[in-house]
């Protein structure tokens, strides 16, 4: 008996996925909506200087590290210096974790990674989410009821849309 009650628990551990929790709640063990200034509080942490800027029309977020777009952005950028760029199997550059600037929750992830990585990615996104709403010659889309999640030749954006703004 002990054995079988054993083999559930293993089977329920490993079943856990690497990110800590599913996207839709959350990244990695930080929830959707966590408040920004608990969370990424302490040495590690650091505000990245970059403002990231949507473009409705032709679907790009782009980071911005003029001063002068800081006013536009509605978004505040932290950086962990020591965090391990991994995710889900493949190596990422960077992580940047996005909060509201007026509701100061955490709602946005852009990931950096290696264009060698985009197939990695991809794959990962469509066994997580299924397959993309749209997609065209550079990205894959997810524009799913609770979030959105974006796929271009180096980066993945995810974005909560309950806590966005």
């Amino acid at each position: 008996m002990r054995r079988i009650v054993f083999a559930c628990l293993l089977v329920l551990v490993l079943s856990v996925p690497a990110m800590g929790m599913s996207i839709k709640e959350g990244f990695r063990d930080i929830p959707w909506g966590a408040d920004c200034d608990k969370v990424f509080s302490g040495d590690d942490w650091t505000v990245y200087k970059a403002y990231p800027e949507w473009e409705g029309a032709s679907r790009m977020l782009t980071l911005s590290f003029d001063e002068k777009d800081a006013d536009k952005t509605k978004y505040v950028l932290h950086y962990n210096r020591n965090e391990e760029t991994e995710f889900e199997g493949f190596s990422l550059r960077t992580v940047y974790y996005g909060c509201g600037k007026q509701n100061g929750k955490f709602a946005l992830v852009i990931m950096r990674y290696s264009v060698t990585a985009m197939d990695q990615v991809s794959k990962k996104m469509r066994e997580v989410l299924g397959n993309p709403t749209d997609s065209n010659i550079v990205q894959q889309i997810w524009d799913l009821p609770d979030i959105y999640a974006q796929i271009d030749q180096n980066s993945l954006i995810i974005y909560s849309k309950k806590y966005g703004q």
